[in-house]
This record gives structure tokens, C-alpha cells and sequence, in this order.
């Protein structure tokens, strides 16, 4: 709720969670009037955005451009038609936030009116903070999308598709409606609970870090590395359910064919919520790839023994540029940037 206190008019315009309140009420009223009467002074903030939101609200549609173009000017030539004493800030106020919607359609989410979905997509080296129609909290990382129904009914089932990496903190409700991710690889289904998921070309992975969840398998493999028992294993197996307790983790690995099940330190694998990469005797190999996912940018090598080299420690991720500097001190190897093709090409460094 903190963080609605410094919200501008256009802030609210483009919050998810806001609009539900404005568009359809149910159960966010009561936050929102919370929030009301802990800070009155954004009373007027509010009735101007919940203005707004009406007038655009009926030109959503397709994120085409002809069509958002259309859509532009068709607003502003009806708000210029008014007399009223405010029009010129309503003007304003329109503009800014037609053309914010877009100009970063690859960033805010948009509603598709023929499929009644809502989709939010990050480009490289962006992260995103959502709030979903039941009030779950998603924290969305770079080169990653999240689909979902735009009209959740309250005790149906809640499911959203996952492409990149999110990290979760589900909301429990009185009913105990579940709550569903689906990936390419598996889904995850969820009561209340917080969690780090990952679907990627190669790797698609899920961290617990409070609650329990279930991981429905889609397939099965012959090298499925856990620490269970065999009976518990073949249990797992048979019904492809595996169930994971706080700080276990959930791998399939599709380049190998290869599934893990371990117990992990968490903070490995949410540290980038927080700009980081923490490496935990992590190969040179998953920063390659952590790269790749996070900024578009390919590691190369004339050496591949040095992607095997283990690496300790936490690198700072909030700046590209600032981690082309660090990578030849930490990685103790020469280090060539070619910022045209944005690849990072690594060399042994003569002793």
C-alpha cells in the first residue's frame, strides 16, 4: 500500500490492481478504501485517474498501432469539443497516457478484447511489478511474459501461463480456490505461497520459498535426480505429482532430459529480485545464460573448459555496463565486447 502514496495520476492509470477497483470493484473495494482513508490528500488523484480510465477504457483493443493511433485521436478531438474550465489538463492527461500505452505495449499490459486476456511482457534488462485481479503479487524479470484471464470469478480456479522467469506470493483465499501456473514443461498449482518460477527454452524450474505447492508433471524421465527414496520416487512417478516444501527445488533440464529435485539456500535463486546474481559454486556456464535471458547479450569463448569454472560470491546486475566491467576481476579472464553484435567473447588470461 506504501507505495500507492507517491502514485501520479498517470501511475494509477496504468496499475492494474487501481483499474480492477475502477472497472469492477469486488473484492479490492475494500483496500482502496483503506487506502482512501489512510491518505486522503490522494483523494483528487484519484477521481482524475478513475476519470481517465473511463474515457480510454472503451477504446481498448489489440495493442495494433493503426488502431491505438485511432484511438488517440478520437479521445483528444472529443475532449476538445468541451468547454470545460480543465480541459486543457485533461488534454494533458490523455496524451500522455494514450501515448504511454503505446509506445510501451512491449512493457504494460494491455487487454486483448476478442480473447478477454490480460498480457504483461518485460524486454531485456526490465523487471515489472503486477498485482493480479485476486490481489497476488507478481514480480515479472527481464524477457519474460505473463498471460492470464482478464475476469476472475471469486472460487473458480485462478491460472495464469508463464514464459520467462516470475516470482510469486499467491493470496490464500477463504475458499481455498487453487491457483495455477502452467509452463511448457509443467504446472504448478498453489493454495497460498511464495515462489520463484522459471519456463525457458532450456530450463524450467520452480523454487519454494513459503508454503507447499504441487508440481503436475506433463511427462516423466528415466535420470530423475531427488533425494526421496525409491518408493517415494516411483510414487512420483506414477501419479507425475511431486509435492515441494519450503526451500526445495524443481528442475527439468530439456537439453539433457534430466529432472532435479534438491534442497536449496533460496537467496540463490531470488537474487535478482534485488539486482543480483549470487553464485553458489554456479558454473561460468548459468551466468552465460543468466546474461543471455536478462540482456539479449551472447557469451562466447576460445575456451571451453572456462565455462566449467566455478564461480562464489554475488555480481550486481542492475547495470550492463557496470557488469562488462567486473566480469574480467571476477571471472580472473580476458574479456572482449563487441557492443554491435552484443556478444561477450572470454579468453584465457596469460599467467
Amino acid at each position: 500500500m506504501k507505495k500507492y502514496v507517491n502514485y501520479s495520476v498517470e501511475d494509477f492509470v496504468t496499475d492494474n490492481y487501481f483499474r480492477k477497483w475502477i472497472l469492477g470493484g469486488g473484492e479490492v473495494e475494500e483496500f482502496w478504501q483503506h487506502f482512501l482513508s489512510d491518505s486522503p490528500e490522494k483523494k483528487h488523484t484519484l477521481i482524475k485517474a478513475a476519470e481517465l480510465i473511463k474515457v480510454l477504457q472503451f477504446r481498448s483493443s489489440p495493442p495494433a498501432s493503426i488502431k491505438m493511433e485511432q484511438a488517440l485521436q478520437q479521445t483528444l478531438a472529443q475532449i476538445d469539443t468541451k468547454n470545460s474550465s480543465h480541459s486543457f489538463g485533461w488534454r494533458k492527461y490523455a496524451a500522455i497516457v494514450a501515448v504511454f500505452l503505446f509506445v510501451s505495449s512491449l512493457s504494460l499490459f494491455y487487454f486483448i478484447g476478442n480473447f478477454g486476456q490480460i498480457t504483461h511482457t518485460t524486454a531485456f534488462g526490465e523487471k515489472q511489478n503486477l498485482i493480479l485481479p485476486d490481489g497476488s503479487e507478481v514480480i515479472l524479470n527481464a524477457n519474460s511474459s505473463i498471460v492470464y484471464d482478464k475476469d476472475w470469478k471469486e472460487g473458480q480456479l485462478r491460472k495464469v501461463n508463464l514464459k520467462g522467469e516470475a516470482f510469486f506470493e499467491i493470496v490464500h483465499q477463504k475458499n481455498h480456490a487453487q491457483f495455477v501456473v502452467h509452463t511448457d514443461a509443467f504446472d504448478v498449482k498453489v493454495v497460498g505461497t511464495s515462489f520463484n518460477l522459471i519456463s525457458r527454452p532450456n530450463k524450467h524450474q520452480v523454487m519454494l520459498k513459503e508454503g507447499k505447492v504441487e508440481v503436475h508433471l506433463s511427462e516423466t524421465s528415466d535420470d530423475f535426480v531427488s533425494f526421496l527414496d525409491s518408493i517415494e520416487l516411483k510414487h512420483v512417478l506414477q501419479n507425475k505429482i511431486l509435492q515441494l516444501s519450503p526451500n526445495q527445488l524443481f528442475e527439468v533440464n530439456t537439453k539433457k532430459r534430466q529432472f532435479i529435485h534438491e534442497q536449496v539456500n533460496p537467496d540463490t535463486y531470488t537474487g535478482w529480485l534485488s539486482n543480483k546474481f549470487v553464485c553458489d559454486q554456479t558454473s561460468l556456464s548459468e551466468l552465460a545464460l543468466f546474461i543471455k535471458n536478462q540482456y539479449g547479450w551472447q557469451v562466447k569463448t576460445t575456451n571451453v573448459e572456462l565455462l566449467n569454472k566455478e564461480l562464489t560470491g554475488t555480481i550486481p546486475t542492475n547495470n550492463l555496463d557496470v557488469l562488462l566491467e567486473a566480469l574480467p576481476i571476477i571471472l580472473e579472464v580476458n574479456i572482449k565486447v563487441d557492443k554491435e553484435k552484443k556478444e561477450i567473447i572470454l579468453s584465457d588470461n596469460p599467467s
